[in-house]
């Protein structure tokens, strides 16, 4: 993810992972991905 304010317009920032109901959710950019972690 990059954010284009100040002097270093290309610098990756990192939003925090949230694990809820046995889901992971991540966040790239304008993306948000869910994986299935429960263990079969």
């Amino acid at each position: 993810m990059r954010f284009g304010k100040g002097k270093n317009k290309t610098k990756d920032k990192w939003a925090h992972h949230v694990i809820k109901d046995k889901k992971l959710y991540v966040r790239h950019g304008t993306s948000l991905m869910v994986y299935d972690i429960a263990a079969s």
